[in-house]
C-alpha cells in the first residue's frame, strides 16, 4: 500500500491539487499505519500547505489531525495537542461534524495521557449532541466510557460511573466486545 500510495502523489502533482490531497492523506495514513512518523510528518506537512493555499478546511483538519497522531505515535503528546486544537478551531465554521468527532478522539487520548481530566471532559462532554447526532453507536460509546473514568479520575464517582454504564449498555446493545472490555476495565 505504501509504494502504491507513492506512485498515486507522483502521477497526481501532474493532474490537479485536489487529487494531490487525496494522495497525500493516503500517503499520510500509510506511512502512520507501518510507524514511519518521519515520513508521515512530511506528507502531512505537504498537505497542510496544499489545504491552506486552496481554502480547502475538510483537508486543512485531516492533515492536523494526521499531525497529531503523529505526534502522539512519537510521544510528543504537548505538539500532537497543539495541532489537534488548530483542528478543532477550524470546525465549528465549517460544520465537518464527522472531522470534528475524530479530532476530538485524538486529543482526548492525549489529555488523558497528559491526565489532564477536566480538559478532556469539557471537550468531549458538549460534543455527545453532536456524535449521536451522526448515528455512530461505538464512538458514542466510547466517548461515555472515556468520560466515565475521566469524571471519577477527578473524584466525581457517581456521575463517572452513569457514564460508564451508559457506553457499557451501548457496547452490549452492538455486541462489541472491544467496548464491552473498555467498561469494564
Amino acid at each position: 500500500a505504501l509504494l502504491t500510495a507513492q506512485q498515486v502523489v507522483t502521477i497526481t502533482q501532474q493532474k490537479n491539487l485536489g487529487s494531490e490531497l487525496i494522495a497525500l492523506a493516503a500517503l499520510s495514513e500509510s506511512y502512520l499505519s507501518v510507524g514511519d512518523t518521519s515520513k508521515a510528518l512530511d506528507a502531512v506537512q505537504e498537505m497542510l500547505t496544499i489545504a491552506r493555499q486552496q481554502n480547502n478546511p475538510n483537508y486543512e483538519i485531516l492533515a492536523l489531525m494526521f499531525m497529531g497522531r503523529a505526534h502522539k505515535l512519537r510521544g510528543e503528546y504537548q505538539q500532537g495537542v497543539t495541532a489537534l486544537e488548530k483542528a478543532l478551531k477550524i470546525t465549528p465554521n465549517n460544520k465537518f461534524f464527522a472531522g470534528e468527532i475524530a479530532a476530538v478522539g485524538e486529543l482526548a487520548t492525549l489529555y488523558e495521557a497528559l491526565g489532564e481530566y477536566q480538559k478532556l471532559i469539557a471537550l468531549a462532554e458538549p460534543r455527545l449532541p453532536q456524535v449521536k447526532q451522526l448515528k455512530n453507536r461505538p464512538v458514542e460509546a466510547g466517548i461515555l466510557i472515556v468520560l466515565g473514568y475521566s469524571y471519577s479520575s477527578v473524584g466525581e464517582y457517581q456521575k463517572g460511573t452513569g457514564f460508564v454504564e451508559q457506553g457499557l449498555a451501548i457496547a452490549r446493545e452492538l455486541r462489541n466486545p472491544a467496548l464491552e472490555s473498555m467498561g469494564l476495565a
